[in-house]
């Protein structure tokens, strides 16, 4: 990240940037633990997850800052088209892997099932733009594979 190093530091970002760099999105405990001590209970306007594209690690990140963004706030998933992408879902690092098009799929049938959840859902650029809607949620009882539905169902991860 020396790019967004070198960002933060010629333009004076370090007020409303910082970077926490080796925890791992998947660690919620301590992921939680820095949303705490960072925003407290304000909420939270714009989240971009470029980290792992990982589908797992993606949706425990995503469930757990979801319901803390404000109305309108924006969950951006980067680069998560990669299992559509040979070059991509033949890597060492995504093999068997599942792909993170399944969080956007399951975000897109929650906004067609609770758009007071996910009012919306863009794609632009292998960028998702997930805006959240204006129900109240519960951090660590929001699970987004529970409100994505088809006919009832869960929808099963399908990539």
């Amino acid at each position: 990240m020396p790019h967004l190093d070198a960002y933060i530091e010629r333009y004076s970002r370090q007020d409303n940037v910082r970077l926490y760099k080796g925890i791992s999105q998947a660690d919620i405990n301590r992921f939680g633990e820095l949303l705490d001590a960072e925003f407290g209970d304000e909420k939270i306007d714009l989240v971009i997850d470029d980290a792992s594209h990982q589908y797992l690690e993606t949706l425990l990140s995503f469930n757990l800052v979801f319901p803390r963004m404000s109305e309108g706030g924006v969950f951006v998933l980067e680069d998560w088209q990669w299992s559509t992408m040979e070059e991509h879902y033949n890597s060492d690092y995504f093999e068997g892997k599942k792909a993170l098009a399944n969080l956007v799929l399951q975000c897109v049938m929650s906004c067609a099932c609770r758009p007071d959840i996910v009012r919306e859902v863009i794609e632009k650029n292998h960028s998702a733009m997930v805006v959240r809607g204006e129900a109240e949620l519960q951090s660590g009882a929001f699970d987004i594979t529970e409100i994505a539905r088809n006919r009832g169902e869960i929808v099963p991860l399908m990539l």
